[in-house]
């Protein structure tokens, strides 16, 4: 009788476990083809059963279709340019509402003509899908989400589509939010030319203190709003990181943007415009490292119209402009009744580089009207801008702290006393070296800032660390502006190129 070498049973017996695995059900599924096997998608789906892939051949399909809470995938053999599935206005194109999670995939269609309450296109009710590399055109929606409408707990994951001309009251293109708790992704979409009441490209207004929301790296442009959010109407906890966001208008505030409660970080806002906050309309949030530049509002808050508890770390705002007032800043903190004896604000202004903007009023840098605390403002640059640089009502004075402020038209400080040559504040040209705003060696903002400021950043604009001896004197101090100098060249914030 042959007795197997040990090594040989382990290995035998290896195989013989994977072949199991590999059997069993719901590891690799079955391929059901449309129409090869089934004649329509959702009869393709209805024989599905979890872990199988239902593959739709090139052609239109005029049908609705339900995933009946399946982990399944439903897949365009071709692709969204080749596979279109048509609702001809019955109803979403595609719903979510049996607790579908990540393992149940919509991906490769072009999906169009659906009209609903709620999700023109995709409907996720109390569903966690992923939806990924599809087409999404020309929906519509009564309440929310023309494109993509999210209701419930619904928190999928929303990847590379591309979601356009779809209408809406909240959200032309996606829309979530209310009582999600969950992460919600939208990464890597390009959301155009959507309109919506309010949230042209997207609306998000969780009910929830818990719910988290990330908008990475997506193009959101020309998106239209006929109240506030041109672009984002963005209420809640997340991150709103790198996206391109421009040439979106709102009739209201807020062309790029309105809400609060994220941190909004290293995104370019460029060519939007609203009646306020032509880029940003905002409260209690962060505005971290964002490129702001040639938006406009017909009457304040060109670049950025703050109303209240928002920190501004990092951020360049320059070729902003405000028919009325605050090219490019205003800060806006009342909180009635007012204290007696104001408290400086919880939050700070630090770093950043106000460069250039205009105004009709003759306030173009940055305008505070705060009668309800006294904000620091700490480290920035505001320089060359076609109206006073650094603005203040009699409701309220900024505390001011190493600030370069210089060739301001019509004055570098307005409405208070000019601080220049006191706790650290100076008036000189600021010598940038590029469009970029980098500033260049000898540099009078290299090593004049304070490091006691408040949110005092550890990286400049674009990740080069803060503090260093930029100046080679012994002693490490942050650079005034949103650049800490470094002798290296660089090209920019790559957002821009």
């Amino acid at each position: 009788m042959y007795i197997f070498p040990r090594a040989n049973v382990i290995t035998l017996i290896l195989i013989a476990s994977f072949l199991l695995l590999l059997n069993s059900p719901g590891c690799i599924g079955k391929v059901i083809r449309v129409p090869k096997d089934e004649g329509t998608i959702q009869a393709g789906i209805n024989a599905a059963a979890n872990g199988d892939i239902v593959l739709v051949a090139p052609g239109a399909y005029f049908e609705t279709i339900d995933f009946l809470g399946k982990a399944i995938t439903v897949q365009g053999e071709n692709g969204a340019e080749e596979v279109i599935i048509d609702a001809g206005g019955m109803g979403p194109v595609v719903t979510f509402a049996s607790g579908e999670g990540r393992k149940s995939i919509f991906k490769g269609f072009t999906i169009r003509n659906g009209v609903a309450g709620v999700g023109g296109g995709i409907l996720c009710d109390n569903a966690s899908p992923t939806i990924k590399y599809n087409k999404i055109t020309g929906n519509q929606a009564f309440d929310s989400g023309g494109g993509i409408g999210c209701i419930g707990k619904a928190s999928p994951i929303i990847l590379s589509n591309s979601i356009t001309y779809n209408t809406a009251a909240h959200g032309g293109g996606v829309s979530g939010g209310w009582d999600s708790r969950l992460l919600f992704v939208l990464k890597d979409n390009a959301i155009t030319e959507n309109i919506a009441t309010y949230g042209g490209g997207i609306y998000y207004q969780p009910l929830n203190e818990i719910a988290y929301v990330k908008v990475v790296n997506n193009t959101i442009s020309r998106n239209t709003s006929t109240d506030r959010g041109g672009g984002l109407w963005f209420c809640g906890g997340g991150l709103i990181c790198g996206n391109k966001i421009e040439e979106n208008n709102a009739a209201g505030d807020g062309g790029g943007m309105y809400g609060s409660g994220a941190l909004v970080k290293e995104n370019l806002f460029r060519g939007n415009s609203a009646s306020d906050g032509g880029a940003i309309q905002v409260w209690d949030l962060i505005l971290s490292g964002n490129h702001i530049v040639d938006n406009t509002a017909v009457y304040t808050g060109g670049g950025v119209r703050s109303d209240g508890g928002v920190t501004m770390v990092n951020n360049r705002i320059h070729g902003n402009h405000a028919g009325s007032i605050a090219g490019g800043v205003f800060v806006f903190e009342w909180v009635w009744p007012f204290p007696p004896e104001p408290e400086p604000c919880p939050y700070g202004i630090t770093n950043n580089t106000i460069y250039s903007n205009s105004d009709g009023q003759g306030c173009a840098g940055v305008l505070f009207d705060t009668a309800s605390c006294i904000p620091q403002f700490a480290n920035n640059i505001v320089a060359s801008n076609e109206g006073g640089g650094v603005c203040a009502s009699l409701s309220g004075t900024p505390e001011c702290w190493h600030n370069n402020v210089w060739d301001n038209l019509g004055g570098n400080y307005l409405g208070f006393p000019d601080p220049t040559g006191i706790d650290g504040n100076i008036s000189a040209d600021p010598l940038f070296s590029d469009a970029h705003l980098h500033i260049a060696d000898g540099s009078p903002c290299i090593d004049a800032g304070t490091n006691n400021a408040k949110t005092l950043p550890y990286t400049d604009f674009e990740g080069d660390s803060r503090v260093i001896d930029g100046n080679d004197d012994g002693m490490a101090l942050v650079d005034i502006g949103a650049d800490e100098y470094t002798p290296y060249d660089r090209a920019g914030s790559g957002l821009e190129s």
